[in-house]
């Protein structure tokens, strides 16, 4: 068998690991004609005028059930089945739709989570000269927990990651809530850009309580439950700016998510080759992976043809690790009656402040020059001081849920950062 054989019978050992691992965990969604319509209606209502032209995946199978009349509920893998006998030509749209996967477990709903961030992080490899080996298979679980990991697979050098369908909403609800959050200022040619000023954002959170009460919601929902948390009310995300600043939000901090895990892969960190660990080699495996992790961000962000200037600037790591931060001490606050922020449900990470300390220096000395390089410390400083100033706010509505005696679901297991 040739090396190129050896790495293709790898891989595919790595899709099957990643398949039972999905099948522990497998929630059989179930759709219909009536949630297909309400659901495009939503989309619409929550991201005016970005989905007018009826191309997206859930307008596509709206239409089949429509055409087809199909009035009752049925399971992904049924609709499926029913495509694949309707529809003869394997080029048509819904053919490739519910084709592109690797597993019997992905869907176009979790495959679409995951499968554009993760051909830019190959990409984005390929260019920096990152030795992918025998390769990664990425995919989402529904298991009830908050958790990105990496496994490699014995006897290959390839590795699975496995993304939770919770953190991937976290990351999708808490970066509409900061793209709301933002300030604008209006620039010539009624062009907007963000507003470097701190008390901007402040004064738009003060006026708007409805967004406040939504950031409330948010840290008491992971108070409330840190594994499975519910997935809130509906926010609205409002007008075109509102909308590209959440969809680069969420795609930096995705990117970091899962540029974090292929860190893992990319340095070897579960390998057997690394032999027996002194004390301390986890948290600089997880300071080696983070790094990792923001270099291919910035590089996407950077030579993405839609260049996201918050990937270029890896902000979406700041974000994402604050928040999951707040998030652990919202829980503290109503399981334990503590805010020290000393008890760390993620133990087997270094200290948020740790990280974000290391990711900072690294883009100060080796990213950027020093004007660039000033631009953007100063956006991730303007950052880290807003998501400071909102979690003062909602840390004292966590304390009124306290005070009226409720308590967080009991956790008997670790978490998992990204």
């Amino acid at each position: 068998m040739d090396e190129l054989d050896n790495q293709e019978s790898n891989i595919n050992a790595a899709i099957d690991y990643r398949q039972q691992i999905q099948s522990r965990h497998n929630k059989n969604v179930i759709i219909n004609k009536e949630i297909l319509v309400e659901g495009c209606e939503h989309v619409r209502k929550v991201f005016p005028n970005s989905f007018d032209n009826d191309d997206f995946p859930m307008a596509l199978l709206r239409d089949f059930f429509v055409e087809k009349d199909i009035k009752e509920s049925l399971s992904i893998q049924e609709v499926e089945e029913i495509i694949n006998k309707e529809i003869k030509d394997e080029s048509h749209p819904l053919r490739v739709l519910f084709s592109d996967k690797d597993t019997v477990f992905d869907d176009f709903i979790s495959t679409g989570a995951t499968r554009d961030y993760v051909n830019e992080i190959n990409r984005a490899c390929e260019r920096l000269g990152f030795d992918l080996r025998d390769g990664v298979t990425c995919g989402v679980t529904h298991e009830k927990i908050i958790q990105a990991e990496q496994q490699t697979v014995f006897l290959t050098d390839a590795s699975i990651i496995n993304i939770t369908s919770n953190l991937y909403l976290l990351a999708h609800r808490a970066s509409k809530l900061l793209a709301k959050s933002i300030a604008f200022e209006e620039v010539k040619g009624n062009q907007y850009r963000l507003s470097n000023n701190l008390n901007d954002y402040k004064k738009k959170l003060l006026e708007n309580t409805e967004l406040q009460r939504q950031w409330d919601f948010f840290f008491a929902d992971h108070a409330l439950n840190n594994k499975n948390p519910d997935i809130g009310e509906i926010v609205y995300v409002g007008d075109i700016h509102i909308q590209n600043c959440y969809f680069d939000m969420k795609e930096s901090m995705l990117l970091f998510v899962i540029g974090h895990e292929f860190g893992h892969h990319i340095a070897k960190h579960s390998s057997m080759e690394m032999g027996k660990q002194l004390p301390g080699d986890n948290f600089s495996m997880e300071h080696e992976a983070d790094i990792i992790a923001s270099i291919l961000t910035m590089d996407i962000g950077r030579k993405n043809d839609d260049f996201n200037f918050f990937a270029a600037a890896n902000l979406g790591a700041f974000c994402i690790l604050k928040i999951l931060d707040f998030n652990s001490r919202a829980y503290e606050i109503l399981n334990r009656n503590q805010n020290s922020g000393k008890k760390d449900l993620y133990n087997d990470h270094p200290p948020i402040i740790d990280r974000l300390g290391m990711i900072r220096a690294y883009i100060k000395n080796y990213e950027y020059d020093e004007t660039s390089g000033n631009v953007i410390l100063s956006l991730i400083d303007l950052f880290n001081d807003l998501m400071d100033f909102i979690w003062s706010n909602s840390f004292r509505f966590i304390n009124t849920m306290k005070e009226a005696g409720m308590k967080s679901t009991e956790q008997n297991e670790k978490q998992w950062l990204p």
